[in-house]
């Protein structure tokens, strides 16, 4: 639920109104200006200037940091760009360009033509390639031709019936999205349209729509929905909190959750800190949470995440986290813990929000195919030392964001997921959604409050699962159970940036939206365990942290509106 200002920006900038643009305002000395590109946010174009966001906001009368457009002009008071506006002449010989639209990455447009990044990045004069905006012509090194731009049509012979119905793209859509809309399959709309790779369609593009039998004719089909009831799993009815036990006062912690009469815990294991090198695990910072959680009689998840740098690629962005070089290495240490806790930890979450660049080892990183490999690993190691744990798949994030290089879109993700047979390497999925300020019940086509920011995008609502529920069920996986191994409101009178949301929400409101949210949940008959994010991490990161607004415990220990409706509530 941390550090998504870049991607909360990214939705907002996708969803909001159309901004017109704004005459330039007269510069002073030292003074240049900056037209923000989707995705962009103010802090990283602060940062980009070297200078304050204190001052980029007084500078441009900015009343919120957290809302920016794609388009807008903003000044730049000091400071110089690290990166150079102005495109190299084009080589001899070289007479391909592109003009980048609003939503791109330099990462999929180089995709997009076969070409590697920073040969393009290179060709372009780009020194970061995070940073293009709309409207920008960029030289496209090399031969050939997209990758994904399919060959002209040929036209339908005499007596076949035409491909009427086509859909045109919009800001934010996924192919996956768009496949279930119809009800039809990813393989086949990819194949119709020419698209060798999914992830990558823009706004604008205008696809045909196959039917059920390939005829390609206009005739919508109907949602997928579950055919199979459930497989009960352990605990199901129970609910859960995600806690902080490691290097706290464990029986505490303990006590807290069953003052809530909640069946679950959630520990998040950190791969990195618990075995420093290969093969030296310090046990001793997880028994006392497993041993504190069975004399209680609570169940027990781990998220097992977080590769140590020995285990890390050498080229590894270190400043942020990510998987090994070899699955093999993270497949043994989740066997050990197996091994050791066989019938005291009953469940394994594999990962954590693998769709963000930050927990997948840096941008451009990014791949389902390789995620699948460490989830298959992973669970054959598992079931072979504690054939009676669960593996839960990691839970996905909404980010309305899906340029494949800081992240993907959590629904099509799970395409992707599907599409590299993860489906025989989970026995439940794992899910994260969220609420920002919205109500449990609103969606982006009703909002019952009176705030307009953090709207419009699925991503933003607590019923996003049922979504990710439609792709299991197009896949034939709607007999097995999802789990919310993160969800939660925060609330917070003065959150830090990227969170504004939080004072919109009182302590009075986080509490009913979560127990409405557990109503909600098990009317649905397929969402087993619900894990509160969080207990009380407000005492372990500071009552100023963005995560003590999720905590249903104050930074004192004292309990907050949440923690006594969810003790109250009927199981």
């Amino acid at each position: 639920m941390s550090n998504r200002r870049l991607l909360l920006t990214a939705i907002l900038v996708a969803v909001s109104l159309a901004l017109a643009l704004a005459p330039i305002p007269a510069l002073a000395e030292g003074e240049t200006v900056h037209v923000v590109t989707w995705g962009e946010t103010l802090s990283s174009i602060a940062e980009r200037y070297n200078v304050s966001l204190e001052e980029l906001l007084r500078v441009n009368a900015l009343p919120n940091a957290h809302l920016i457009q794609a388009g807008q002009v903003l000044v730049i008071p000091t400071g110089q760009p690290t990166e150079a506006p102005a495109a190299p002449v084009p080589p001899s010989g070289s007479g391909r360009t592109h003009v980048v639209s609003f939503g791109e990455s330099l990462f999929a447009i180089a995709l997009n033509y076969g070409v590697d990044m920073y040969e393009l990045a290179a060709a372009n004069g780009i020194a970061n390639p995070d940073i293009i905006r709309p409207g920008q012509t960029l030289i496209i090194p090399g031969q050939g031709a997209p990758t994904d731009a399919p060959p002209p049509a040929e036209p339908p012979p005499p007596g076949a019936p035409a491909a009427s119905r086509q859909h045109v793209v919009s800001y934010g859509e996924t192919l996956i999205g768009i496949a279930l809309q119809y009800g039809v399959s990813l393989d086949r709309i990819s194949a119709v349209n020419g698209i060798t790779n999914p992830s990558l369609i823009y706004p604008g593009q205008t696809l045909q729509i196959p039917s059920a039998d390939g005829s390609g004719n206009g005739t919508t089909l109907p949602q997928p929905t579950p055919t199979e009831a459930p497989v009960p799993v352990a605990g199901s009815a129970a609910p859960g909190v995600c806690v902080h036990a490691v290097h706290q006062d464990t029986n505490a912690v303990m006590d807290a959750v069953q003052g809530l009469n909640f069946g679950w815990i959630k520990q998040q294991v950190e791969w990195k800190i618990i075995e420093p090198s290969k093969g030296d695990i310090r046990w001793d910072m997880l028994d006392p949470v497993v041993n504190a959680a069975a004399e209680r009689g609570l169940n027990v998840l781990f998220s097992v995440v977080k590769a140590p740098i020995w285990a890390r690629p050498a080229d590894s962005d270190l400043t942020v986290d990510g998987p090994p070089t070899h699955p093999g290495d993270y497949a043994d240490f989740v066997g050990a813990l197996a091994a050791r806790y066989q019938g005291r930890v009953q469940a394994y979450e594999i990962w954590n929000e693998q769709n963000l660049w930050y927990e997948w080892g840096g941008k451009g990183r990014l791949s389902a195919g390789e995620y699948v490999e460490l989830l298959r690993v992973a669970h054959d190691r598992i079931k072979a030392t504690d054939p009676a744990a669960l593996v839960i798949s990691g839970g996905l994030t909404p980010t309305g964001v899906n340029d494949g290089y800081l992240a993907f879109d959590d629904v099509h993700y799970l395409g992707q997921m599907y599409a590299a047979g993860a489906a025989n390497y989970f026995d439940v999925l794992g899910a994260h959604p969220s609420g920002y300020n919205n109500p449990p019940d609103d969606t982006p086509s009703h909002n019952s409050t009176d705030t307009t920011e953090f709207k419009g995008h699925w991503s933003f609502y607590y019923r996003r699962y049922e979504q990710l529920r439609d792709v299991m069920a197009l896949h034939g996986d709607g007999h097995k159970q999802m789990w919310f191994t993160e969800f939660g409101w925060s609330s917070q009178e003065e959150p830090p940036l990227g969170y504004e949301y939080a004072a919109d929400n009182s302590e009075d409101e986080q509490a009913r939206y979560l127990l409405r949210a557990f109503e909600m949940a098990r009317q649905q008959g397929y969402v087993g365990v619900m894990f509160v994010w969080n207990l009380n991490f407000a005492s372990v990161a500071g009552s100023a942290d963005e995560k003590a607004g999720f905590s249903i415990v104050r930074a004192d220990g004292y309990p907050r509106p949440a923690y006594l409706a969810l003790a109250a509530m009927p199981r």
